[in-house]
């Protein structure tokens, strides 16, 4: 017959007060992305059609984005990502002649909802806490606005900047494509970090029919913020 004492011994044996929580399962992130935008510009040809002129020479510029989101866990090494992100890509231009005009910034901004499918193919630490992290998908994209930003000398000299909000001429609806990789730490049993590379295409023309050009715009997404393991 077994005594109370040892059923106590038996029960601690079973369940020790120290067994690991599986802090693995779904997750909330939030952050920031730098971005490195560019994009592919062609004449359309027709009656609207026109020169790239200065437009030929504009460079990649850095904007900056936002995101929200949610990770599904699927199993060990799938998991599903939904987000919503308030979104800025361009381009920029600087003359090498000495005048008085400098260049200007085009900014487009709008707002996505990225789904991806997220991959985790190996752990680069103890206990899981540092993962290796593939992922790709599309984001549906609604354009908000254009901002066109001069960018001049004053009599004095100094630099000043004069912007225009544009609506009008754009497709308003678009579809980026996308492919990342990167690295998700946690860091404690509810809280870690992402770092996530993530390489953009946008499908369709930005511009509408009726503009002289077809464009396309594209980037990098340096994302990286928090995540709370629930």
């Amino acid at each position: 017959m077994v005594s109370l004492a040892q059923n106590d011994t038996l029960s601690n044996v079973s369940e020790p007060k120290n067994a690991e929580k599986v802090k693995f399962g779904d997750e909330i992130f939030a952050g920031l992305s730098n971005v490195y935008g560019y994009r592919t510009l062609n004449v359309r040809e027709g009656l609207f059609a026109q020169e790239l002129g200065i437009r030929e020479d504009e460079q990649a510029l850095w904007t900056m984005s936002f995101e929200l989101g949610y990770r599904v866990k699927m199993n060990e090494r799938l998991m599903l990502e939904f987000g919503a992100e308030y979104n800025q890509i361009g381009m920029q231009y600087r003359t090498s002649i000495d005048t008085t005009f400098i260049g200007y910034n085009r900014k487009k901004q709008g707002f996505t909802a990225p789904v991806r499918l997220v991959f985790q193919p190996f752990v680069l630490g103890s206990g899981e806490d540092l993962l290796f992290h593939i992922g790709g998908g599309f984001a549906p994209r609604m354009f908000a606005a254009s901002r066109y930003t001069t960018i001049e000398l004053n009599d004095f000299g100094q630099e000043e900047e004069a912007t225009i909000k544009q609506t009008d001429g754009f497709n308003y609806f678009n579809v980026d494509v996308l492919l990342n990789a990167g690295f998700r730490w946690n860091f404690s049993n509810n809280i870690g970090l992402y770092f996530i590379p993530e390489f953009r295409y946008g499908l369709f023309d930005t511009y509408s029919k009726q503009r002289p050009y077809i464009q396309h715009n594209y980037g990098v997404f340096l994302r990286w913020g928090v995540q709370w393991l629930l």
